[in-house]
This record gives C-alpha cells, structure tokens and sequence, in this order.
C-alpha cells in the first residue's frame, strides 16, 4: 500500500479494514465487552489532566513531512511536557503565571449521563450533517 501511494494519502487502518470487510476478505473480530471505568473519566483536579485524540492514520505536518498519530512510547514525553507546561514553566499571558497556578477546579459533580435536551413544541428540530 505505501508503495502505491508514493508517500501521499495513505489510507488508516481502520480504513483499508473496512474496505477488506464490504469485499469479504476479512471476517469481523468478537467486541471486548466494555467495563465500567474505576472512577468517573472527566472527574478532573488539575488543568489538562484529560487528553484525547482520534487521529487516523498518518498527517501532513506545516514543514511539508508525515507523521504517525502518538504512540505508547511517545507517552513519557508528553507527560513530561504537561507537567512543564502546567506547573513549572510561566505563562506571559497569565502574568508570568502558571496555569496549575491559575486553575480552579469546579466543584459541581460530571453527570455519568448527560440528560436529554427538552425542546419547546412550537420548535421545529433539524439534524445537521
């Protein structure tokens, strides 16, 4: 596959899986049954503390060169910029501050379900693609 691509929009994983299973090449692979999280995912006590990132496949960087999504091993890096860059390193725009100086954590408690959004009935709903 790289080899056709030349080094451009080359396809995901996930991607090139999909294509192989609508032509019946691959057969789908038993779900992990999903376990309830030890403690609530977005209970958060310090700024930044919850990442996520949904890349796919490679990217086009702005000096022109690809790079693949973060891996396990690029973990220790970031988390070692997180922790400079939240408590260590001052912030022009915070007054020389740090921003784990700055942060407030909210006591309201995260819903473990957001609730439905009641609408008025004289409002017609639209979905948006």
């Amino acid at each position: 596959m790289f080899n056709l691509c030349h080094g451009k929009d080359i396809l995901s994983v996930v991607t090139i899986y999909d294509i192989l299973k609508i032509n019946g090449l691959v057969k789908p692979q038993k779900r992990c049954k999903r376990v309830k999280p030890l403690r609530p995912l977005l209970d958060t006590q310090e700024c930044n503390e919850v990442w996520s990132a949904g890349y796919k496949g490679i990217f086009l960087m702005g000096n022109n060169v690809y790079r693949h999504p973060l891996t396990i091993a690029d973990s220790r890096s970031l988390n070692h910029f997180v922790k400079e860059y939240n408590h260590i390193r001052p912030h022009e725009v915070l007054g020389m501050e740090t921003p784990d100086s700055m942060h407030n954590s909210s006591n309201r408690p995260y819903p473990e379900k957001i609730p439905k959004f009641g609408y008025r009935s004289n409002m017609k709903i639209m979905k948006v693609c």
